[in-house]
C-alpha cells in the first residue's frame, strides 16, 4: 500500500529496518491491520507498556529506542533499478520462482556498541 504511493509519485519510500528489538515485533508486522492502526500501538498493548520511539537519523521515521540495531534507507520504486532474485527454498519445501525485486538502499546504520545479533 505505502509503496505503491511512492511509485505512483516516481519517489523511493523511506524505511526504517529494525533488528534485535522485542519478540512481539515479527508477531505484529505479519499481521494485516486496518488502515489507520499504528503497529507500534498493538506492539505496546501486548508488551503492556508503551512502546519508546525515536527518530530516525536521515529521515522523518520514527523506531524503537531500545533497538540493538537501526538500518535506516529507502526502498528502490523505479523498476529498472530492481535486483534480480534467483530461486530460493520455501517452507513449503518448494521453491520460489526467480524474480526482479526492489532493493533496499540503506543510508544510515546506528547501533548500540554492546550488541548481541541472534542467527535466526
Amino acid at each position: 500500500m505505502h509503496w505503491r504511493k511512492y511509485r505512483q509519485k516516481a519517489q523511493n519510500m523511506p524505511a526504517g529496518v529494525v533488528k534485535e528489538w522485542n519478540q512481539v515485533l515479527p508477531v505484529v508486522t505479519a499481521v494485516p491491520l486496518p488502515a489507520g492502526v499504528e503497529e507500534y500501538d498493538i506492539m505496546g498493548t501486548l508488551m503492556q507498556k508503551p512502546v519508546e520511539l525515536v527518530k530516525c537519523e536521515t529521515r522523518d521515521l520514527y523506531v524503537p529506542a531500545s533497538a540493538e540495531i537501526i538500518l535506516d534507507g529507502e526502498i528502490i520504486t523505479d523498476p529498472s533499478q530492481f535486483i534480480q532474485c534467483e530461486p530460493f527454498g520455501e517452507y513449503t519445501g518448494y521453491y520460489g520462482a526467480a524474480t526482479r525485486r526492489p532493493l533496499f538502499k540503506v543510508n544510515c546504520i546506528t547501533f548500540k556498541m554492546i550488541q548481541f545479533f541472534k542467527a535466526q
